[in-house]
């Protein structure tokens, strides 16, 4: 059986699947860093922890309005 050499992928699909990766670490690093921080945030800015607690809402919310309408987006572009 005859094989075929292996070859690599374009540098530009590399460069998507990077663009990719480093775009999810820094949506999922800006969302789920404060939540390890609330109780130290709440108590630097003397508010309660639940009020510290809405500092994970706006990149959640930005999350979820980006999750939506994207791929509108994209079709559209």
């Amino acid at each position: 059986m005859p094989t075929r050499p292996v070859v690599p992928p374009p540098p530009r699909r590399r460069f998507a699947v990077l663009a990719v990766a480093a775009a999810t670490f820094s949506v999922v690093t800006t969302e789920m860093l404060p939540v390890g921080l609330l109780t130290s945030l709440g108590s630097g800015l003397h508010v309660s922890d639940g009020t510290a607690g809405l500092a994970v809402t706006l990149p959640g919310l930005v999350a979820a309005l980006a999750a939506l309408l994207l791929p509108v987006a994209m079709r559209r572009a």
